[in-house]
């Protein structure tokens, strides 16, 4: 059995626990009786006796302390218990896709190798033989290196060919039009000052594009048909 005892007049930290021998010496060893701790007076009938079997001595700063660790640590494992559950549902999610996607493959597997089949049995291949209709000279041996490009319409009935200008009137670079039906030259339309590197006829306008060595780029507009 401890026998301790506190003091009520004490107000350090809420009234100090001491052993009932020790306080007693202190008090009879003082001429002016005083709390060890605070200071204030007491008396001898201030004690007030506290009984019990087992005394431990506790922190209580160290235990809040202790106690907000254990409740952030537990803040932490329900959250991270919450972003796992959310994993396990997204890959049961993509699983699901996974397998939906493998079976869509081969099912477009299997119909692509049946169209396979099915056209190369019903669809024998057609050889077509191309014959040289006619040969036409677009340049001579001194400008033929300047001819590298040229465009076709079907609609317009030409063929647009890159060349040098023949003429000293201009000796820049332009375009020679060619007639489909009897492959003679009807005009040629002056452009550009350096080589002309590439070429574009429009499919429907009367417009053609091109680009030339001169670091230009032209669209000539209603030149083509004239």
């Amino acid at each position: 059995m401890f026998i301790t005892v506190r003091l009520a007049r004490c107000d350090f930290l809420k009234q100090v626990i001491f052993k009932y021998k020790c306080i007693v010496r202190w008090l009879d060893s003082q001429t002016k009786k005083s709390c060890p701790t605070c200071k204030l007076p007491v008396r001898k009938s201030d004690l007030r006796f506290i009984y019990a079997k087992k005394l431990i001595a506790i922190d209580s700063i160290e235990l809040e302390s202790m106690r907000e660790q254990l409740e952030n640590a537990l803040m932490q494992k329900n959250i991270a218990l919450q972003s796992v559950s959310k994993y396990i549902s997204r890959e049961q999610v993509l699983q699901s896709e996974i397998e939906q996607l493998r079976k869509k493959v081969q099912e477009l597997t299997l119909g692509a190798n049946r169209s396979d089949f099915r056209i190369s049995v019903q669809c024998p291949i057609n050889r077509v033989r191309l014959y040289m209709e006619k040969t036409i000279e677009v340049c001579n041996k001194n400008s033929c290196r300047d001819c590298r490009v040229f465009d076709i319409s079907e609609s317009k009935n030409i063929i647009l060919i890159a060349s040098r200008s023949s003429t000293d009137l201009f000796g820049g670079f332009g375009l020679k039009k060619l007639s489909l039906s009897n492959y003679k030259q009807v005009k040629f339309i002056p452009l550009h000052k350096g080589p002309i590197r590439d070429m574009c006829l429009h499919p429907i306008d009367n417009k053609v594009l091109t680009v030339s060595a001169d670091r230009k780029f032209k669209v000539s507009l209603n030149k083509i048909n004239q």
